[in-house]
This record gives C-alpha cells, structure tokens and sequence, in this order.
C-alpha cells in the first residue's frame, strides 16, 4: 500500500468505512464526530497525434 497524504488528527480513530465506489473515506473518530474525506480526481488528458 502506498501512502498518498498524511492528515493528523487530535483524537483517536474509531472506525474508517470506504463507500462503495471508493469515493469517499469515512472516519469515526472516539469523540463522536465523522469526518469524511474525498478522493482528489485527477483531469484525463487526451494525446492527439496528427497523420500528415
């Protein structure tokens, strides 16, 4: 598993549930609040090539 970004948190992480599509992370931290975090989506680029 390659490590992407580090967020430090003050509290103790409960449970982490990643949805279904994998869009979202979903933190439940020991002090009751959720965090929710989303994947940055990259842009597609697209290489055009002309045949002369």
């Amino acid at each position: 598993m390659k490590t992407i970004q580090t967020i430090r948190l003050r509290t103790h992480i409960n449970c982490l549930y990643f949805t279904k599509d994998f869009s979202h992370l979903l933190v439940g931290v020991k002090d009751g609040k959720l965090i929710v975090l989303t994947a940055e989506k990259k842009s597609l680029t697209k290489n055009v090539t002309k045949n002369n």
